[in-house]
């Protein structure tokens, strides 16, 4: 249970505030969300918290118990238990009294103080599904202290759930991410600007100008003279940290090392930045430096930590690019080289496709356990070279892409061609056994894993985890405004925009063995409608070779350490089993 507890700079005199808030009803079932912040005086927290329902209660109708009441629901939106609303509170940091603020439907994010104290910024989001909605609704607002008014700072149109607003240091303005170019859904984040001033009217909405384009931004900061700002970019592997000029748009990477950017801090003069990341080899670092005209100088390490016990065996991790025939970007993606890697021979392959969804990248984890790169050493210790592509659905190599998905319906398709062409470019290396390959992905990586049983037969095996193998049904059932607008219709009015990258509808003819590990919908599992089930059983009429591995108590991410580890019981012999030189 998340606990809010203060104590002096030094580490001492530490006290709990709320455990949980009491304000929380119902604490002893539901987890929460929170988000806190300082006052300028240091005396109080503005706390924006929701609590969180299990995913499967969220999705379950209504129900009434009494025995003299009817249980029946009419319609999709009466059919689903909303969350719980939003609260917004101030705590007073000596006394713990709290006040609420506001309460509204959604979640409350992202909380922070205009520097004067005179009021508070946040954002308010909710998630279409749990609400019986098409669409998500995410907008940034402010909360004036003296008399409670609400208004609204920015409101993006479309599904924008990682606008993450900085105020400027002046409090005149608010910086965010968001996607100016599709209005369903934020693929691409870039940076926008819009006015912080307090408007006197409720529908004022002030208008966002807009500062990048074509570059993956989030996460943005001010600096202490309010003329540049500062993102994280996605990009391949790893994320880097990156400074904008806000009056002519100029940008300028300020670091470039092999490794992901997590988090960063500036210093309240703005003289410094520290910067926490993670690499491919199990390493968390702190990075501070100096800041200098938008570079960086004195750069040190301040701290590390190595999730690899003392002595352990790692391999050399490479960032390579290649290009994918018929698609005008490069696109990029890492390789674990196995451990005493020796040039000049071929390697077996193992080729991890990460999950996410469209517009998400590569993360520093493997798919089996979705905690820790170093399962791409254990593979690399066992003689393979590991595969980890991005593909062009990442949206980081061209926003074009999501128009090329409406016109093409080609989302796993292409994406299947940026991992084979990148498979193609190792061949062409001289790193890989193009007879010995296995293909791994977990979420919608096994979402691409299925659909790669049924479309190509280059690899020895493949293992699918918590994908799924159908989007017709969901379509129909889960109806949204970015379904309909990416598919270009409905399940009704457009069947074949759905069928087309179906696993199931065209498995016939698949001859992969295939492992499939999944958890349940009732845990959060992705596959809500079994389609991995049917596509299972289709695999068994046709004589593949094929095992279906349920984990009833868990869902999209297996948390049991006992379940951990027979997944990894079962996947380490399939693999093995399949690679064997004489195949």
């Amino acid at each position: 249970m998340a606990e809010l507890w203060v104590m002096s700079s030094q580490g001492g005199m530490a006290r709990r505030l709320h455990s949980p808030l009491p304000f929380a009803s119902s604490y002893d079932v539901h987890g929460y969300l929170y988000s806190f912040a300082w006052s300028p005086d240091s005396r109080s927290l503005a706390v924006g918290k929701q609590i969180e329902p299990p995913r499967e209660e969220m999705l379950s109708p209504n129900r009434t118990t009494a025995g003299s009441e009817t249980s029946a629901v009419e319609g999709v939106a009466a059919s689903r238990t909303p969350p719980p609303d939003g609260e917004l509170w101030l705590i007073e940091a000596a006394s713990g009294r709290a006040e609420q603020l506001l309460k509204a439907p959604g979640r409350l994010t992202d909380v922070q103080w205009y520097r004067d104290g005179s009021a508070v910024l946040f954002v308010t989001g909710k998630y279409a599904g749990f609400y019986g909605a098409s669409r998500d609704e995410f907008t940034v607002r402010a909360l004036r202290i003296r008399d409670r008014q609400v208004r609204t700072i920015a409101a993006p149109i479309g599904m924008q759930q990682t606008l993450f607003p900085a105020l400027s240091p002046d409090n005149r303005r608010v910086a965010f991410s968001y996607d100016a170019d599709h209005p369903l859904y934020d693929f691409q984040t870039n940076l926008g600007i819009a006015s912080a001033g307090f408007p006197e009217r409720e529908d004022a909405l002030p208008s966002i100008s807009r500062i990048t384009r074509e570059m993956q931004l989030s996460r943005v900061r001010w600096s202490a003279d309010g003329k540049a700002l500062y993102a994280v970019r996605k990009y391949g592997p790893y994320s880097q940290l990156y400074a904008i000029d806000v009056g002519n748009g100029a940008i300028t990477q300020l670091t470039n090392d092999a490794m992901s950017v997590s988090r960063y801090s500036l210093s309240p003069d703005g003289r410094f930045i520290a910067w926490a990341g993670e690499d491919f080899q199990g390493r968390y670092t702190l990075c501070a430096a100096e800041l200098h005209a938008n570079s960086l100088r004195r750069v040190s390490e301040v701290q590390r930590v190595d999730l690899a016990p003392p002595g352990a065996a790692l391999a050399e991790v490479r960032e390579v690019e290649w290009r994918t025939p018929g698609y005008p970007n490069a696109i990029r993606g890492a390789v674990v080289m196995p451990l005493h890697y020796q040039p000049g021979t071929k390697y077996p392959l193992f080729i991890d496709m990460h999950g996410g969804g469209f517009s998400a990248g590569i993360g520093a984890r493997g798919g089996l356990l979705v905690s820790t790169p170093l399962e791409w050493h254990m593979w690399a210790g066992k003689g393979y070279l590991v595969f980890v592509p991005d593909y062009r659905s990442s949206v980081q190599y061209g926003s074009f892409v999501v128009d090329q998905r409406r016109e093409l319906q080609n989302e796993l398709s292409g994406d299947a061609a940026d991992v084979l062409a990148g498979i193609d470019h190792l061949i062409a290396q001289g790193w890989v056994d193009e007879k010995r390959m296995v293909a791994f992905g977990h979420s919608a990586g096994g979402h691409r894993a299925n659909w790669m049983a049924v479309s190509t037969h280059r690899f020895r095996a493949i293992v699918s985890k918590e994908g799924w193998a159908d989007s017709y049904l969901d379509g129909g059932l889960f109806r949204s405004e970015l379904a309909t607008w990416s598919r270009n219709g409905t399940p009704l009015s457009a069947p074949e925009n759905y069928l087309k990258e179906s696993a199931i509808y065209h498995s016939r003819g698949a001859t992969t063995p295939t492992l499939f590990i999944m958890g349940v919908a009732e845990h959060g599992g992705a596959d809500r409608r079994r389609s991995v089930e049917w596509l299972y059983n289709s695999f068994v009429e046709q004589g593949v070779e094929t095992r279906y591995v349920v984990y009833p108590d868990e869902g999209h991410v297996f948390t049991r350490e006992a379940n951990q580890r027979d997944v990894l019981s079962r996947v380490i012999p399939w693999v093995e089993a399949h690679m064997q030189p004489s195949q």
